[in-house]
Parts: C-alpha cells; structure tokens; sequence
C-alpha cells in the first residue's frame, strides 16, 4: 500500500518554486522527480509513498500577513496562503510533517512547538535556547 504524506513547508516565499537547494536535496535524497499539482503544491512520488508538499507562509490572513504579503510582492516573490488556510485543504493522508522557518505557527516569540514522537533531532543553526534542548533531554 502506498503512502499519502503531506509535508508543510512554512516559508515567506514559495520555496520549492524557487527550485533551489531544498528541492534538489529532497529529489536526489528520494531519487524521485518533482511534479507541480498546483501553484503551492508539487508532489514526488517514490516507490512506497507519495509526498505531497504543500508551501504556507505565516498562521493566519491577519494585519501581519497582508502586510509582508506587500512586502515579498514588492520584491518580486510569490507568497503562498497562510498555514490556517493550507491545513483545511489537507485530506485523506496517513502522516502529516510541518517542515519550515519561523512564522509557520501561531505562538509567542522565543515559544518552540516540540512534537509528541521524534525520529531525528538536529538543531544546527536554530534559536532554540539551552533550556528548552535541557526540557528535550
């Protein structure tokens, strides 16, 4: 049985449009090819699963939003829709991973969202503070 996994990318721009270095990594690490399904959402498929990446940028349509939507635009870059309008669209899949950079989820600042089960932990070049890697251990 093939797997359906949703992976939500947070980010202020589209990143896998962009075709950089997270979309050339995750297509050689899975040895599979992107294929855009639709403007925010490209899919790869391997032999056991089938990964759907869906691009999201901020929690909500607020204030905040609506103003760095402007902001990106102005410069040029495309601005998915915010993760609270993403996660509705999303059915019908058996794992759901949130991959992305601050801004994704809805919190206080200097707040970490921790998951309930880990399979790898790295956090190389983040803002996670000493105490909260203590709590972790």
């Amino acid at each position: 049985m093939v797997k359906k996994i949703a992976v939500i990318i947070g980010s202020p721009y589209n990143i896998l449009a962009k075709k950089g270095h997270l979309y050339d990594l995750i297509q050689k690490k899975t040895n599979a090819k992107f294929r855009k399904v639709s403007r925010y959402v490209y899919k790869i498929k391997t032999k056991n699963s089938s990964f759907y990446f869906y691009a999201c940028y901020k929690p909500q349509r607020d204030k905040s939003y609506e103003s760095s939507k402007k902001y990106f635009t102005l410069l040029g870059q495309d601005v998915p829709p915010p993760t609270e309008e993403v996660i509705k669209k999303i059915k019908g899949f058996n794992l759901i991973l949130f991959l992305g950079t601050c801004g994704s989820l809805d919190g206080k600042k200097n707040h970490t969202y921790l998951p309930t089960e880990f399979y790898n932990i790295h956090f190389q070049d983040t803002y996670i503070k000493h105490k909260e890697i203590q709590e972790i251990e």
